[in-house]
């Protein structure tokens, strides 16, 4: 930065790049938070589990988010899995009732 005259101190510029950091974090975060609201239009209204109280270490918002839409994705993949295999089975089950 000395191109413009303006000498940034170390102490400030850290400063600066802490915040910096921070932010690039939120923002990972609120997509992520996005991510997950859409998933919940796929989700039926039921009952609400209980939450652990910390799904990583560090237990910052932005881990725990990434975290909780990790494990959401997996539940959902799971859940889709299973859906495939009773549907299998309810097409194995017709074409049974047919020949019978």
């Amino acid at each position: 930065m000395t191109e413009s005259g303006f000498v940034i101190p170390n102490n400030i510029l850290k400063i600066v790049n802490e915040r910096v950091d921070i932010w690039e974090k939120f923002d990972h975060a609120r997509k992520q938070f996005e991510d997950m609201q859409k998933l919940n239009a796929q989700v039926l209204d039921g009952p609400v589990a209980p939450l652990p109280s910390a799904l990583t270490e560090e237990k910052t918002p932005p881990s725990e988010i990434a975290s909780a839409l990790v494990k959401l994705r997996e539940e959902m993949n799971l859940i889709s899995d299973k859906q495939a295999t009773i549907d299998a089975y309810q097409d194995e089950i017709g074409s049974i009732l047919k020949i019978v």
